[in-house]
């Protein structure tokens, strides 16, 4: 059985499938995003469920793992199959999940560090911020798509400027472009496949199943001269 996290349903040419990124499958390296072949059959249970797809495969889908932004889709696509979806208990576990991990952070990184979890060196599942009097706040991923490469991906705190870690994710290799002032280090937990941190003058292995602490002086950049960049150089900051 694989594994999808940040999964949802969606009809598609009138055509149920899903869509996440994918864990135990060899057909794809650890936290490739797909969209399943069409869905046979959903089984539903306490706080997961499995689907069942048309190539024969079968995944199974924690309700804390859930695109929260598409919560409401994923309930009317499972409602035209006539099983109830429980939105209210999927955003609580999503809640005691995001608590949990708080926690973890809390304890596990120094003050002014970024944790994210990366599904190798292809996406950011999510991040956090360890101010210094302790207290953890869950901080914005966003991805840039580009015609001209595979895009970015900002790690930034829009609002109150606490941290702002921008790279490229080109699979086996990460490329940091931007490492805002004040941001002490990041920690990364890989739960993908192995990739390299490209560092200013070393280059980092970040091995699957483990938690990597990389510095602010791994990277020696200008910055960025933009008006939405958190950093000492930013137009508006």
């Amino acid at each position: 059985m694989f594994r999808l996290r940040n999964w949802y349903l969606k009809n598609v040419d009138n055509f149920m499938m899903g869509f996440g990124a994918c864990y135990g499958n060899p057909r794809f390296q650890e936290g490739y995003f797909i969209h399943t072949s069409p869905v046979l059959n959903i089984e539903m249970g306490e706080r997961s469920l499995k689907i069942f797809t048309e190539s024969g495969s079968c995944y199974a889908a924690a309700f804390e793992d859930a695109d929260g932004h598409v919560l409401e889709c994923t309930q009317r696509v499972l409602q035209s199959m006539g099983i109830q979806f429980d939105v209210e208990k999927c955003k609580m576990l999503k809640r005691r999940r995001t608590e949990a991990v708080k926690r973890y952070v809390s304890e596990a990184v120094y003050p002014d560090e970024l944790y994210v979890k990366m599904a190798g060196g292809r996406d950011v599942k999510e991040a956090f911020f360890k101010k210094e009097d302790g207290s953890v706040v869950k901080i914005a991923v966003v991805r840039h798509e580009s015609s001209f490469s595979n895009g970015s991906i900002l790690v930034t705190d829009w609002e109150n400027g606490l941290c702002d870690w921008r790279i490229f994710p080109l699979g086996d290799i990460v490329r940091p472009y931007h490492w805002s002032d004040g941001l002490y280090s990041v920690s990364i937990e890989n739960i993908g496949d192995d990739f390299v941190f490209k560092g200013s003058g070393r280059d980092i292995l970040c091995k699957h199943g483990t938690i990597t602490r990389i510095t602010g002086k791994e990277y020696v950049g200008e910055g960025l001269l933009s008006p939405d960049a958190v950093n000492g150089k930013s137009l508006l900051w």
